[in-house]
């Protein structure tokens, strides 16, 4: 069996008020560094075989905190990069509420996309390629991914079978921990939206 953690990157500034999507910057905030600080002493006893990252910044400042704490490299992947969300990229969520497109994207993740940008089902397809991706490149290993809120979700609802419509109904918190085991029967999911995970 390979077993992944899936972490959210920690808070970063605006972070309830703004859109971040793919637009480079925004850093980690005070709080953030040190939600960071606190993941990589709460996998400490964990064994990582490999460390994987999305490419945005939010990401990487959250990998290396526990890549440093656990002299492990940082890969960066494609495959786990934020949801792109086109046109709505940087805007307010007090300016999308408003907008009927934004709330129908938000009920029908599964065959709605962000205009010019992606559905949860591109998202999900290009995730769950990812793990295989890494399953078959270390089997029998521990991966971390450090990535984002919605990536986790629909990786999630495809593990347990959820549709991508009710993927709202799972919390992923930021700094979070959610785990699973993958082998060649049923995946099981250990954890979700944890702090701490057995070791």
């Amino acid at each position: 069996m390979s077993r992944f953690l899936l972490i959210r990157h920690a808070t970063t500034t605006a972070m309830k008020d703004i859109l971040y999507g793919r637009q480079p910057g925004f850093d980690l905030s005070e709080i953030g560094r040190a939600e960071a600080g606190a993941l990589a002493k709460a996998l400490s006893d964990i064994r990582l075989d490999a460390l994987v990252t999305s490419p945005q910044t939010r990401a990487q400042q959250t990998a290396m905190a526990i890549g440093e704490s656990k002299s492990i490299p940082v890969q960066t992947w494609e495959q786990f990069n934020e949801v792109d969300y086109g046109a709505w990229t940087g805007s307010r969520f007090s300016d999308l509420d408003r907008d009927p497109d934004w709330r129908t994207f938000n009920s029908l993740r599964s065959i709605k996309r962000a205009p010019g940008g992606e559905s949860l089902r591109d998202v999900q397809y290009r995730a769950v390629t990812g793990i295989q991706e890494l399953q078959a490149q270390l089997p029998f290993q521990t991966v971390a991914i450090v990535t984002h809120a919605d990536v986790i979700r629909a990786i999630l609802t495809y593990l347990l079978g959820i549709p991508l419509d009710l993927y709202l109904r799972i919390d992923i918190d930021p700094a979070s921990i959610s785990a699973f085991e993958l082998g060649t029967g049923i995946p099981t999911v250990q954890a979700i939206n944890a702090r701490r995970i057995p070791v």
